[in-house]
């Protein structure tokens, strides 16, 4: 869990000697392969409910259902096809495989599809993503350009049948 926000209490100017009558905490939560949404809610809505002090009233609000999580098998045809357009777009460089977080409909789209998703990422270690001081470097991002056309070309090459398992 990632704790986004803490509050509670007297928030004005100055101090105040006060017992707070609410709070609130608002987390989030990045789901690895196995994990699914619905499982993590009852666990949270359990733990709370296990941890309620008598006389504490606590409820949970949640903004949607969640989105499961998207592992990407690195055994296919069109892992290989990414493979080859990175390693081609930077000079034959070899590719090393990285596991990368979000939150998005991957997973659903992959189930919808019958066909394994790709991501093609070219951040640096030092590009501080989604930190204040967020950078890219435009010749990365041009490299990734030209490895995302590069990778239209090795998927044509496919063909269909082999952009999903066998």
């Amino acid at each position: 869990a990632e704790v986004n926000g803490i509050g509670g209490g007297y928030q004005g100017d100055g101090g105040k000697t006060i017992v707070p009558s609410d709070a609130f905490v608002k987390l989030s939560f990045r789901l690895v392969a196995a994990q699914r949404p619905a499982e993590i809610i009852a666990g949270v809505e359990r733990f709370v409910a296990d941890h309620t002090p008598e006389g504490v009233v606590a409820t949970i609000e949640w903004e949607g259902g969640g989105v499961a999580p998207c592992l990407v098998p690195l055994d296919t045809p069109a892992y290989r096809a990414l493979e080859r357009a990175i390693s081609q777009a930077f000079d034959g460089l070899p590719v090393l495989p990285t596991r990368e977080g979000g939150s998005g409909p991957e997973a659903a789209l992959q189930d919808a599809l019958g066909a394994p998703m790709v991501f093609l990422g070219v951040g640096l270690p030092d590009d501080q993503i989604h930190a204040p001081n967020e950078k890219v470097t435009l010749s990365m991002l041009y490299r990734g350009a030209e490895a995302a056309a590069l990778l239209w070309r090795e998927f044509a090459a496919l063909g269909p049948s082999g952009l999903r398992p066998r």
